[in-house]
């Protein structure tokens, strides 16, 4: 099978989820979905319910990990996050380590929150349509 050098990524990919099958695939993802009722983060094959405020904190992170996000906007002007963007990751993080997941998801630079690609690469990241 020849192969472009330009999709050659994507190949890979499409090859690791032919072999390895779907679920085992997404297993392996940081996957978020919203259903009628419910708002659930897939990681590692575990569901960790989130309130819709936090379902749309991680949406946010998950859209773009490369970005640093300001979480909630502060009008102080001291660079700091605020208490509300702060208490939003805490639960978040609670919500991980309630799970049994104790790799730190989200990580904090000068007062932005970003997905820490050193834990999960930005290929294995879903989100799913709101």
């Amino acid at each position: 099978m020849a192969v472009n050098f330009l999709g050659y990524e994507e190949y890979l990919q499409d090859l690791e989820f032919n072999i390895i099958g779907p679920e085992a695939f997404y297993n392996k993802c940081l996957y978020l979905r919203k259903t009628e009722s419910k708002y659930i983060l897939r990681f590692h094959g575990i569901d960790i319910n989130l309130t819709p405020v936090l379902y749309e904190t991680m949406f946010e992170l998950m859209e773009n990990p490369n970005k640093l996000h300001r979480i909630v906007i502060d009008y102080s002007g001291n660079g700091a996050a605020s208490d509300t963007a702060r208490k939003r990751i805490e639960r978040i993080r609670k919500a991980f380590l309630k799970a049994g997941i104790t790799e730190n998801i989200i990580v904090q630079i000068n007062g932005k929150y970003k997905i820490n690609l050193d834990v999960i690469s930005e290929k294995y990241i879903i989100t799913s349509v709101k």
